[in-house]
């Protein structure tokens, strides 16, 4: 299986280049299925938010959307979908939310950190200086 780059996905979910991503989504949809690494989802998350400002629903609902998509297989998609959910429903950020989980998987709790948000999620503790 083929492995993709965020660079892709970006062009798709913005439509910054109407060609760029109607090329890309007819070569996703020629059969194949696209591993996405995690770190591309997290990269692709960034960029959203970052780059082109997106809000949280916005970034949360282009990253479900990918998510629902047959031809693409997402590494670690339950805790993707998990941070997607923590993102939307407290003030902890989705990396916050995808490091815990991450580590929480591997069993490598608490996860300690200095973000208010992020300390307040079941597994964190705030580490105060």
């Amino acid at each position: 299986m083929k492995a993709i780059d965020t660079n892709l996905l970006v062009r798709v979910v913005t439509r910054d280049s109407p060609k760029t991503a109607d090329a890309i989504v007819a070569y996703l949809e020629g059969g194949d299925s696209f591993f996405v690494p995690i770190t591309v989802t997290f990269e692709l998350e960034s960029v959203l938010r970052c780059v082109y400002q997106w809000k949280r629903p916005q970034v949360a609902n282009a990253l479900n959307t990918l998510l629902s998509t047959a031809t693409l297989v997402f590494e670690n998609e339950s805790e993707i979908e998990a941070a997607l959910d923590t993102m939307t429903t407290t003030r902890a950020g989705f990396p916050d939310a995808l490091h815990l989980l991450l580590a929480q998987l591997l069993g490598h709790t608490p996860f300690v950190t200095i973000d208010k948000a992020a300390s307040r999620l079941p597994g964190a503790e705030r580490l105060t200086v």
